[in-house]
């Protein structure tokens, strides 16, 4: 009855692998007289590197989601599932939609990133969005269920936007979810700008994805800037279309609108600036991790195995933070 409050709050927007590190830690160590907050707009996380996995039927996809509810209880953690718009650093304070700002210590920001669309529209309701990827297999589902009515003596057309990592990987294992959900013929292929597919790979995988791409039918479609989402087609810069009765846009990544909206500093492509510690350019109590920010003279590129190698160095520079001592850098 007579505890004390923490007098400390560190905050985590967004539980991405990094942010994530830091509630797994909390519940194991602690931080002395500091409590802790989750802010996500999901009620789970999910690990992206499953999510092939989930499509080509090999793990259940609550098998590759983290359930916030339940980690935030046992670590000792408060979670918050609200919009936040903006941000007050002078004031270290968090500004939300629909509640009061919240207070902050120190702030880590690790919302990760979205897949850059080149001021492309993607509203139209038969283009799927790789992210949010906590919603992406019922919006999948339900595209699916939409074309059915439409498409009914020839092959669905399914277009992959992007041809990265995520785009080829969906390629080989989206045939088995179509296979449980669509029961009927579909022809795949995968569309990019770049001049090959995987183009940051070595030579030695790009040949044999690209072997295993054609054994199993999967047109590719390179040096195609898409231009335009048309209702059937993919519309390129050339004039070439594409056949899609259905998009899956599985691009490189581009920084969340949110970023733009912190008053803290950002690289050319609007994700926040940080120091070698991870700390924003701006501002030393707040701290950009994963795809979320860009370490100054020093970027790496925006993928998940970055933010898993930031997650002990954030931990460690956390604690160093709120005990005014020099940080540790990445």
């Amino acid at each position: 009855m007579n505890e004390r409050l923490p007098s400390r709050h560190v905050v985590l927007l967004g539980i991405g692998h990094t942010n994530a590190h830091i509630l797994r830690m909390y519940g194991m160590q602690g931080l002395e007289d500091t409590a802790l907050t989750c802010i996500s707009n999901y009620n789970v996380a999910t690990y992206s590197g499953m999510m092939p996995a989930v499509l080509a039927g090999q793990v259940r996809p609550e098998q590759m989601q983290i359930d916030l509810v339940r980690l935030c209880s046992s670590a000792g953690a408060r979670l918050v599932t609200e919009a936040v718009t903006g941000l007050d650093p002078k004031a270290q304070r968090i500004i939300f939609k629909h509640r009061p700002p919240m207070p902050y210590d120190v702030l880590s920001v690790g919302i990760g990133s979205t897949a850059a669309r080149a001021n492309i529209d993607l509203s139209d309701d038969h283009i799927v969005e790789i992210k949010p990827m906590q919603t992406f297999l019922h919006r999948l589902q339900q595209t699916l269920q939409r074309l059915q009515p439409t498409v009914c003596d020839r092959p669905l057309q399914v277009a992959i936007a992007g041809s990265g990592a995520a785009g080829v990987e969906v390629a080989f294992c989206l045939p088995v979810f179509l296979e449980q959900h669509w029961k009927a013929k579909f022809e795949l292929s995968v569309v990019t700008r770049s001049p090959e597919i995987l183009a940051n790979a070595s030579p030695a995988t790009r040949e044999l994805a690209l072997a295993e791409l054609h054994r199993r039918q999967v047109k590719t479609f390179t040096h195609a800037s898409i231009s335009s989402v048309q209702h059937d087609c993919l519309k390129t810069a050339d004039g070439t279309e594409i056949p899609a009765d259905i998009v899956i846009w599985s691009t490189g990544a581009a920084a969340p609108e949110l970023l733009s909206h912190l008053r803290l500093e950002t690289d050319d492509r609007g994700f926040l600036l940080t120091r070698p510690t991870l700390q924003s350019t701006t501002n030393p109590h707040v701290f950009a991790v994963g795809d979320s920010g860009t370490i100054q003279h020093s970027p790496t590129p925006k993928a998940g195995v970055y933010a898993v190698r930031q997650g002990p160095v954030l931990w460690e520079n956390l604690q160093r933070t709120l005990a005014d001592v020099p940080l540790v850098t990445y």
